[in-house]
């Protein structure tokens, strides 16, 4: 919680003098031809195309009710499962992407830049909780580069483990730029990470406060444009709260296994988000408005979601929330298995948390000021853990013991089951084409990798949602904050020498790791199918495979998405160490010169020599998605599955 603000802030200078310029989209590397493809192109075929695709679910679910009540007696049990497990999915969808018809506006928010000498004072603060000092330090040279008035922001390492080492650098750092920064370590422990983060404004605001503050994760670089671009989004408009940026990745392996890179979230999601005024605020390189901040009463504490719950809170309060479209920053995913599957699990169950806070985004007081719009996308953030993220996989797993039941799911005579195929047949013609459309933006083969990567990653995601729903005495401890880089998982199974050997690697992933959720899955739906295969082989007709086995929604691909984690074990890919993904330069020369006669007196040489100290920054090709043809093995048993649906209704055509 923020402390009253008695502080005399900065001298604020009249938005009048900020030059502010606007960057035309024509400076991209692509032609306008190929821009229009890619913004106005999807939006305008896409939205009819929602349109039919929701037109053609709702319709398949229609008929397969219909033939539920075919016979002269009641619904079979397993057909009766089987369609409601079909209308469970159609929810599951409208959690994860009813927002979307909302989107009503393809424009994208304009690039603007800072300019000129004469910009407002900001705080950047980077919060660190016992990572690396190699890695805090890299981002702390960063910052203090970047290319912004060295009067004008200053920088805090908020430092929650308080580290001895860490403050005996940055105090020699701060005798090396004409930065002001600052070391803290708040006396008392809580709030988790949002504790920090309050604890930190006090801290600054007791010395003078900034018109805005952006916070830094400990392992996220800087682009040196950062604060001119995010700045003038804010300064731009009075009811600006927050500029969100997106992450950025500078460590993510070739063909992207476990879909780390969050580029579709960044070029699709967000965007689409922002055409309707409801940005969501994801994770860090966010700046706020200092006065927002203070309105709220500082960030929630005691959440492991705070940042989305900042951002439904300024909402709530009338603030905008704006997002930057540019690639400001980039930080490292990481590095294990186990801990990809603790990031996403603490960001779920943040979610499942958030949606008691804000009582589902419908009763709470939090929300009330709120457009219709934004009520709805926070509406669908508090359902998805639910609706969505527990419900897919348990569908799923119903539909597996439906098939093994060797009963009919759908038991329309053969007028009627032909027009469930054709419906069907349709529906996946229309949602291929609607992934065609939606990679136009963020790349096909990221799209699919997010697809495929949510079907294993929802078996992890149940269990420990279900553990959060449980009373605690029967789930036991549940999930806490915990840094992502203090999870990583010893076994280092990207890193050739200390990766342990084959045997060994299983055996830790298998037992500790959860890697026996995907074993069982994998086996069962392959048992299942197989002996499914057999028995329409002994009948001989089509007409009990597309019944009993093949049947229009059972997914099958989705199963055996689970084949990844697992090739991912036996073998995973390799990276180099951090340091060889970096560049190594020079801070540039400023023309400020800090008044301290030490820095004057220790770094006068370093000055005439045109440099002050090391910056390391990620290589150029590494901030760029790397694919090879390796990419294209998960996409085959889909791929199988769709050849098969057109297929099967040509041949109702024909």
């Amino acid at each position: 919680m923020l402390l009253e603000d008695k502080s005399r802030p900065f001298t604020q200078d009249p938005r009048e003098v900020y030059d502010i310029v606007e960057l035309s989209d024509s400076e991209d590397e692509h032609t306008p031809i190929w821009h229009w493809c890619t913004t106005t192109l999807p939006h305008l075929i896409g939205t009819p195309l929602s349109i039919l695709s929701w037109a053609l679910s709702l319709r398949f679910l229609l008929l397969l009710w219909r033939s539920l009540w075919d016979g002269s007696g009641k619904p079979g049990i397993v057909a009766a499962c089987y369609f409601g497990t079909q209308v469970s999915l159609l929810i599951a969808r409208v959690a994860d992407d009813g927002w979307r018809f909302l989107c009503t506006n393809p424009k994208l928010r304009p690039r603007l830049r800072l300019a000129g000498q004469e910009v407002p004072h900001a705080d950047v603060i980077i919060t660190t909780c016992g990572e690396e000092i190699d890695v805090v330090m890299d981002t702390v040279r960063a910052a203090c580069d970047l290319d912004y008035p060295a009067d004008r922001y200053r920088i805090l390492v908020a430092d929650d483990a308080a580290k001895p080492d860490l403050e005996i650098q940055i105090a020699a750092m701060a005798t090396r730029t004409p930065i002001t920064l600052l070391y803290y370590a708040r006396p008392t422990k809580g709030g988790m990470k949002a504790g920090n983060m309050n604890s930190a404004l006090n801290y600054l605001h007791s010395l003078g406060g900034a018109e805005y503050c952006t916070f830094c994760d400990v392992d996220m670089i800087f682009e040196p444009e950062f604060l001119r671009a995010t700045l003038a989004l804010l300064v731009n408009d009075d009811q600006v709260g927050v500029a969100v940026v997106p992450q950025r990745f500078y460590n993510v392996p070739t063909n992207d296994p476990l879909y780390q890179s969050l580029n579709v979230d960044g070029k699709f999601d967000e965007i689409q988000r922002d055409s309707m005024n409801c940005a969501w605020v994801t994770g860090p390189g966010v700046v706020f408005r200092c006065t927002a901040i203070r309105d709220i009463g500082g960030f929630p504490e005691n959440a492991l979601a705070e940042d989305i719950l900042t951002g439904f809170t300024l909402q709530g309060r009338g603030w905008k929330v704006v997002y930057c479209r540019e690639e400001l920053q980039f930080g490292l995913v990481p590095d294990t298995f186990k801990a990809h599957v603790t990031q996403r699990m603490k960001w779920f169950v943040g979610r499942l948390r958030n949606s008691r806070r804000l009582d589902c985004a419908v009763f709470s007081p939090i929300v009330k000021g709120m457009t219709w719009k934004q009520r709805i996308s926070a509406i669908c953030h508090c359902a998805s853990p639910i609706a969505s993220m527990m419900n897919r996989p348990l569908c799923s797993w119903i539909i597996l013991l439906l098939v093994a039941s060797g009963q009919p799911l759908i038991t329309a005579k053969s007028s009627e089951l032909q027009n469930i195929l054709f419906v069907y047949f349709l529906a996946r013609i229309t949602a291929f084409v609607e992934e065609l459309l939606a990679s136009t933006g963020c790349g096909y083969l990221a799209l699919r990798r997010r697809i495929e990567g949510m079907h294993w990653l929802h078996t992890h995601l149940f269990f420990a949602l279900a553990k959060d729903l449980c009373p605690k005495w029967l789930a036991g401890q549940r999930i806490g904050f915990i840094p992502t880089a203090l999870a990583e998982s010893k076994i280092q199974e990207r890193h050739p020498d200390r990766r342990p050997n084959l045997r060994q690697r299983l055996r830790v992933m298998f037992l500790y790791q959860d890697l026996w959720f995907h074993v069982v899955v994998v086996a069962l739906a392959a048992a299942i199918f197989a002996v499914g295969l057999v028995k329409a082989s002994n009948h001989g007709t089509l007409h009990y495979l597309l019944t009993h086995v093949l049947v229009p929604g059972a997914a099958w691909s989705s199963h055996f998405a689970s084949l990844r984690p697992l090739a991912y074990a036996v073998s995973p890919p390799t990276m180099p160490e951090r340091r060889e993904l970096m560049d190594r330069d020079f801070a540039r020369p400023r023309p400020e010169v800090k008044e301290n006669e030490d820095y004057l007196q220790l770094h006068l040489e370093y000055e005439s020599q045109g440099h002050t100290f090391e910056v390391w920054r990620p290589k150029p090709e590494q901030k760029l998605e790397k694919w090879d043809a390796w990419a294209i093995l998960p996409e085959i048993p889909r791929n199988i599955g769709l050849i098969l649906w057109v297929v099967v209704g040509l041949g109702i055509c024909h």
